[in-house]
């Protein structure tokens, strides 16, 4: 819970987005957001509205075998945006190898709130996503109740990209204003170093890419699918900064913060943000 923006965030109490409790973990003793007070279930069946369905069939499935985990697309990492002036979704999907692979749906239209008046619900922030768990949230809907679902869409079946990919998660986003979409990953043909942001002024072609940190430090605990690196970002706009966060090596969170405007530069500029 954020009370302003110099307020000390706390952690409010754990409960299930579920309407009954998950078989098997009754035992945890967590309620369900329907047992919460009426602020938190409202706020939960608003979120559960507005939320959409991202699962999509996986591009290698047949190469896969349809009995495989992976190829039946349940827990793949994705990141989902709207292109800015319509209603098209695109899921960016971690698969396919060397590159992302694209899916996209057009979403029926809902009374929804503005831009401006959603800001201050979700700070343009996005967040990396594993399989239907993830449900993306690309606008607030006006209208909700107890029994809202998370929606469906029509997802194409998704087709390789030419947006680089070494194989991490991704996270999408609209820029504040209509400014364009970006996205943070490791947009890069491989290794989890440096973590990118790449722009986008229409939702299609992204044609601005930085490294927003690189250099990464060894691992000081090996384990298994451990390595070097930045990965599994996160990211938010907050007035006119942008904040970026990232595992280190799986054993570290980082974070980096730079200027909004430094994503749009007045000549080409390659540089480095942080």
């Amino acid at each position: 819970h954020v009370t302003g923006p110099h307020s000390q965030p706390t952690l409010g109490p754990i409960f299930w987005l579920n309407k009954t409790v998950p078989k098997g973990f009754e035992h945890w003793g967590f309620p369900t957001y329907m047992e919460m007070d009426s602020q938190t279930r409202s706020d939960a069946e608003q979120y559960l509205a507005s939320a959409v369905r991202t699962l999509t069939k996986f591009p290698d499935a047949d190469t896969l075998g349809a009995t495989s985990q992976r190829g039946v697309m349940k827990y793949n990492e994705r990141s989902v945006y709207m292109v800015p002036g319509t209603r098209t979704l695109v899921d960016l999907i971690r698969g396919y190898h060397g590159a992302l692979s694209v899916s996209t749906c057009t979403l029926p239209e809902e009374p929804a709130l503005s831009r401006e008046e959603a800001y201050s619900m979700t700070l343009f922030s996005c967040r990396a996503g594993v399989g239907d768990r993830f449900l993306a949230t690309v606008e607030i809907l006006k209208n909700f109740g107890d029994d809202s679902q998370p929606r469906t869409c029509n997802w194409t079946v998704p087709v390789p990209s030419d947006i680089p990919d070494s194989g991490s998660r991704t996270c999408a986003l609209q820029l504040p204003e209509g400014k364009g979409v970006f996205v943070v990953g490791n947009q890069i043909p491989s290794s989890r170093d440096p973590v990118t942001i790449i722009v986008s002024s229409d939702g299609i072609t992204f044609d601005r890419h930085w490294a927003v940190r690189y250099g990464a430090p060894p691992v000081r605990y090996p384990g298994a699918a451990k390595g070097p690196g930045f990965q599994y970002p996160g990211a938010m706009v907050l007035g006119d900064k942008v904040f970026v966060s990232y595992s280190i090596g799986k054993e570290d969170v980082g974070v980096s913060m730079f200027p909004l405007a430094s994503l749009f530069p007045k000549a080409d500029d390659a540089s480095i943000l942080v």
